[in-house]
């Protein structure tokens, strides 16, 4: 017997307690409370006891457990003076060894059998239909996730082109905790996501994307997607222009000129001054470009850059460094948005090409096994085509004896997974064919060597 019961806050919003009278909350309260109340929930107790502790007479004990029983909430046994509470384990649930432990003690000593299926038949059930709606819950909850992510990508849809699902079904996907992939991160930004996708899909994706590279890339910069914003474009335009180590001394001065009149610098530098301001921007900031340096003190002026405009009439190569650092920093963040270079299509390779350089691999290398010839399949079917292989049918089935003596060979000197795996192979035609092809394609390149 405990010395007191655990009644969780959760007990007086259940709908079916809210629904009892004053007299039915007290008494239901008292089944669960009470000094002969055990872990099992499932306790010796007399009426007359019931009356003695309640103060209400027989016929209203009586009536109060025919009330609970057709509830569903309790069953007395007459014969063995006990009862069983169907929700016990709902506002007494521990998960401790001991308490655990303690409970299969008790139900060891319950008389009436009858209870222990009614106690605990009813509450696997209802625990079933808690993880059922637990379950719910959680598959609403990833609904709800997926609409609120559909709707951050729907401005990427039409970058993303034929990646858009994949896209979806790769970052909506469920982890172990039940959170979407995309909520496992503890950043996600979106632009930054399809950015990284879109490069990685232009490397190694599929080829529907790799035939399209000038598209996209284009898409990419004019479609008002947010990647790159409308105010930023002349900062990309500008990373193709001169660089400040390579741009012609007059360049490099009218520019500054132009940068002195915005800045309103009255004071202008002196012919000393100014060779010392020249040579800091050409060893400082080599690889900006002179519009580039234009474009960071416009910005600084019109208050687009995190730094001080204040020059007190001194342009200073402190000054300078304040403005072109504090845009260095925006555009290192705009070139995270830029799109892959556009790479130069692979050369294509005429059909005497690709056989003279699988010949070359084979005839240049250990020459021990014809199952390593390159491309044989293509370069097959190019021989075949050019009419340089012909086989008589002896020469076809001496071919595939090779082949199989060959195969035989290599079963006997591996280890058991590894032969296991290589009779699966073996016993596919598709797989023979290609080792017949090999085999002859190496036969033919040792007939041109010699």
């Amino acid at each position: 017997m405990a010395i007191f019961r655990k009644i969780h806050v959760s007990f007086w919003k259940d709908e079916f307690i809210e629904s009892l009278t004053p007299e039915q909350k007290f008494f239901y309260l008292y089944l669960m409370t009470n000094d002969r109340t055990t872990q099992c929930g499932i306790y010796e107790i007399t009426i007359k006891q019931m009356c003695y502790d309640t103060g209400y007479n027989e016929d209203t004990i009586k009536k109060l457990i025919e009330f609970f029983t057709k509830c569903g909430k309790i069953q007395y046994s007459l014969k063995t003076k006990e009862i069983a509470m169907k929700n016990w384990s709902k506002y007494n649930d521990s998960t401790s060894p001991k308490v655990k432990s303690c409970i299969n003690k008790e139900l060891l000593k319950v008389k009436d059998t009858v209870l222990i299926q009614y106690a605990y038949s009813m509450d696997t059930h209802t625990q079933e239909e808690e993880e059922k709606e637990e379950e719910q819950e959680e598959e609403k909850e990833q609904i709800d996730n997926k609409t609120l992510f559909l709707d951050k990508i729907e401005p990427f849809k039409i970058l993303l082109g034929e990646s858009y699902q994949e896209f979806i079904d790769y970052w909506c996907e469920s982890s172990k905790s039940g959170k979407l992939r995309y909520q496992a991160e503890k950043y996600f930004d979106v632009k930054r996501r399809v950015n990284t996708w879109l490069q990685n899909k232009l490397k190694y994706g599929n080829t529907k994307i790799l035939t399209q590279p000038l598209q996209v890339a284009n898409e990419w910069k004019t479609l008002k997607i947010g990647l790159i914003a409308k105010e930023d474009l002349p900062i990309v335009e500008a990373f193709k222009g001169e660089k400040l180590n390579l741009v012609s001394p007059v360049t490099l001065r009218e520019n500054l000129a132009y940068i002195f009149t915005l800045i309103g610098l009255t004071r202008l530098p002196d012919k000393m001054e100014l060779e010392v301001i020249e040579d800091y921007i050409r060893t400082t900031y080599p690889y900006f470009t002179v519009q580039e340096m234009r474009i960071a003190f416009k910005m600084a002026v019109q208050g687009r850059l995190e730094c001080n405009t204040d020059h007190y009439e001194k342009f200073s190569p402190k000054y300078i460094s304040q403005i072109m650092n504090a845009y260095k920093a925006k555009a290192n963040e705009i070139r995270k948005n830029l799109p892959p270079p556009e790479e130069p299509p692979a050369k294509q390779l005429t059909d005497d090409e690709i056989v003279e350089f699988t010949k070359n691999e084979w005839l240049t290398g250990k020459r021990e096994d014809f199952n390593r010839v390159f491309n044989a399949d293509k370069v097959f079917g190019i021989l075949l085509k050019q009419g340089k292989l012909k086989f008589t049918p002896e020469q076809i089935l001496e071919t595939i004896k090779v082949v199989r003596e060959d195969n035989l060979y290599r079963l006997n000197r591996l280890n058991h997974y590894e032969a296991k795996e290589f009779s699966k192979k073996i016993k596919n035609e598709d797989f023979i064919e290609s080792q017949c092809k090999k085999l002859a394609l190496v036969k033919y390149f040792e007939n041109i060597s010699n």
